[in-house]
């Protein structure tokens, strides 16, 4: 099991526990657990890294001061838009929001791939304030698929995240349909997640 809490430099929330206030005690209080459990359970020390081309640089030196043994790559923004309010879905459908937001992963990791997995692909479908439809996993599909093609082809994985069963559609992030394109494709790194901060 790895603990990844987030490390997000621009998303536009007060609420703490979208960025790591104090990263030397977030090391300290995982390894606590890490010696309390050392003979229970493997606990590994992470991060959920949000990925904005103009933070690429911060992202790197944290990554490259600190002993993380696992990276969770997420995209909660898109142009510094965060995809949880209501300004990223204005005036769009729900095929531009879809399109939009895996247009900004596939951006991302074309130029990024300092990561381990890819956190939550379908992510704005849990804030899209356009009704969910049994069919959504296949909005933007022809980017989908870029986007795991990438993946591959760096040798990066993809998170299961659980969240989505406390969301309208109950079902995963990414939905089944999307693993399954996944693994036809060649992806084989598959991990869970819940996102209980």
């Amino acid at each position: 099991i790895a603990v990844t809490d987030h490390v997000d430099y621009s998303y536009p929330t007060p609420k703490p526990h979208h960025t790591i206030g104090d990263i030397e005690q977030y090391i300290e209080v995982v390894e606590y657990f890490q010696n309390k459990y050392r003979d229970q359970l493997t606990i590994r020390l992470g991060v959920e890294i949000g990925m904005e081309p103009h933070y690429f640089e911060e992202v790197n030196k944290l990554l490259q001061s600190y002993p993380f043994d696992f990276v969770i790559g997420s995209v909660h923004e898109v142009n510094s838009l965060a995809v949880s309010r209501s300004p990223f879905f204005a005036e769009k459908t729900k095929l531009e929001a879809y399109t939009a937001y895996y247009t900004a992963i596939l951006n991302n990791i074309r130029e990024f791939q300092n990561f381990d997995v890819l956190g939550h692909l379908d992510y704005c479908k849990r804030y899209c304030p356009i009704p969910y439809e049994t069919d959504d996993q296949w909005l933007a599909n022809e980017l989908v698929t870029e986007i795991f093609q990438t993946l591959i082809k760096y040798g990066k994985g993809i998170e299961v995240n659980t969240s989505g069963f406390r969301h309208t559609s109950q079902i995963c992030m990414p939905h089944p349909d999307i693993i399954r394109q996944y693994y036809n494709l060649g992806g084989r790194c598959i991990t869970v997640g819940s996102d209980s901060h």
